[in-house]
């Protein structure tokens, strides 16, 4: 895990951690979520490990942490809430999200207004591989979705909220 300065491009946190990880995420408490094939660790700034989710042998895509402290993970075919002390719930698994059939939770985006936005990778009616986007509001129902078929590749979606985003 390395961070760059945004201004000169140097290193200034490199993290060793004990496998190859699929992606990170920076904390607002400046730690690093860090996702492996099947775990999600957390790392501080000097690279000790200050927490680790196993996800049973499933395969993880993301993590998030929200301002409570919780961390959303997916895990294969559903969205893990972890509590700060340790307990997990089931947030949504894509069986219950019409149109998610048998697919792969592959992101996770938290937006101002409570909805989580996730990525689903699924097998279309055709046998094709696909993405659905989806967001599920507070109460666990979908606002809206967006299909596609076109780009079987892509694997992540993020709704842009605001220019300041991607500039």
């Amino acid at each position: 895990v390395v961070e760059l300065d945004p201004e000169t491009f140097v290193p200034f946190v490199w993290i060793k951690t004990e496998k190859e990880p699929c992606g990170v995420r920076k904390t607002r408490r400046n730690s690093y979520l860090t996702v492996f094939d099947d775990s999600v660790a957390e790392y501080d700034s000097t690279g000790v490990k200050i927490a680790e989710w196993n996800a049973d042998g499933k395969r993880v895509s993301d993590a998030l942490r929200l301002a409570d402290g919780t961390t959303l993970v997916a895990v294969a075919d559903e969205v893990r809430a972890y509590a700060p002390d340790g307990g997990f719930r089931r947030i949504v698994s894509a069986g219950e999200i019409d149109g998610a059939g048998d697919g792969m939770f592959s992101s996770l985006q938290r937006l101002a207004n409570g909805e989580l936005v996730v990525g689903v990778k699924r097998t279309s009616l055709a046998g094709s591989p696909a993405l659905a986007a989806f967001a599920i509001d507070r109460d666990g129902k979908v606002s809206w979705r967006i299909d596609s078929t076109v780009d079987a590749g892509m694997c992540a979606v993020q709704k842009i909220q605001g220019r300041e985003e991607y500039d």
